[in-house]
């Protein structure tokens, strides 16, 4: 543990860490524990205090933040994140006693790191199904539940290889990886989506600025169908993830050049064997994740277009853009009839959360 610990630690410093995943924690460290009880050097409650003592150490890591990500991350959590439970090579349980006594020290310590996940799947035990929903009736917010089943296939849609891919762990929030050979880049930006909507409606431009920001994808007033509005969307959207796209590669090649990780790089397979650092292409996998943000605001704004100006027709495209275009006023009674149209993203309405 201490050397794990020490590891970590360097790590952290070397990258100046963020959403940094031990992986697959209750496998290699099982043998160990193992040993430990069987040659009577441990007992099972000293091991649940050796783990309540390496979360608070986890939780004692802290990066010093502006304001507004104060205020956006709140208790300032650093996303280090420890996958428990899943299967083996050959697809049985790999729950082992480990796993328990970590979800026991999850629920008795009650810190908020590392992010507890726990891989589930259809042969899970019964008995350890039972913890895991304890643990989560404490409102921790902890462990979260991944379903082997989906991310599995997943995986190998990704190019995992088969021999790998059931060996996954979680980084993160939620981003599955092979723990070892993965250089994850969980968040390498954000995309506004209803911004994009917003885009979408001006023909690629940004109402606020005049500016072509998005590609021309026609007048809004001049659509007939539900379907005409989607293709522009996703194509504006398509957009916005290619410049995203564009200025990762930028960044990843400054970090290459000025901000290499050796260390971390010596821990993962494949850098050693090419010469590479991570920053460099040197893992054997390198992944990098999108976020989409504001995705309910989005849905509710295609669910309104959809309902009011291409189904029922009570509202034309042209008062719609008119009443956006004024931020509502003098459209109150339409503001308000939208708002509370209650065919919204949630409310356990088929074709409105199938829309998301």
């Amino acid at each position: 543990m201490q050397s794990f610990w020490f590891i970590h630690l360097l790590v952290q410093t070397e990258s100046n860490g963020h959403s940094i995943s031990t992986g697959r924690f209750d496998q290699y460290m099982y043998p160990f524990f193992q040993e430990d009880v069987n040659s009577e050097m441990l007992t099972r409650e000293e091991a649940i205090e050796l783990l309540e003592c390496l979360w608070i150490k986890f939780t004692s890591l802290i990066k010093l933040r502006d304001e507004y990500y104060s205020t956006a991350f709140a208790g300032h959590p650093m996303f280090q994140n420890l996958t428990i439970g899943g299967v083996d090579a050959d697809g049985n349980d790999a729950c082992n006693e480990l796993t328990e006594l970590i979800l026991v020290a999850t629920g008795n310590i009650k810190v908020t790191q590392p992010t507890v996940s726990f891989r589930w799947h259809r042969g899970t035990p019964e008995k350890m199904k039972r913890l895991v929903v304890d643990v989560i009736s404490k409102g921790l917010g902890m462990p979260g539940l991944f379903n082997d089943e989906v991310i599995i296939p997943m995986m190998l849609r990704k190019g995992t290889d088969p021999e790998e891919a059931w060996n996954y762990a979680i980084l993160g929030c939620v981003e599955p990886i092979i723990a070892g050979k993965t250089d994850a880049r969980p968040d390498i930006g954000y995309i506004n989506i209803p911004k994009i909507l917003e885009i979408t409606l001006n023909n690629g431009h940004d109402p606020k600025t005049g500016r072509l920001v998005g590609v021309e994808t026609g007048d809004p007033r001049e659509w007939t169908s539900f379907e005409q509005l989607w293709d522009a969307f996703v194509r504006q959207m398509d957009h916005a993830v290619e410049l995203l796209t564009r200025a990762d590669r930028v960044a990843a090649g400054l970090h290459a050049e000025l901000k290499p990780t050796p260390f971390s790089s010596a821990l993962i397979d494949g850098c050693i064997e090419s010469g590479k650092t991570m920053q460099e292409g040197g893992a054997v996998y390198n992944s990098g994740g999108i976020m989409g943000v504001g995705i309910g605001i989005a849905t509710d704004s295609l669910e309104m277009v959809r309902k009011h100006v291409f189904e029922n027709r009570d509202v034309s495209m042209d008062t719609l853009l008119d009443a956006l275009s004024k931020d509502y006023e003098g459209y109150e009674e339409l503001q308000a009839r939208l708002q509370s149209d209650p065919s919204k993203y949630g409310n356990d309405i088929e074709r409105v959360d199938f829309l998301a």
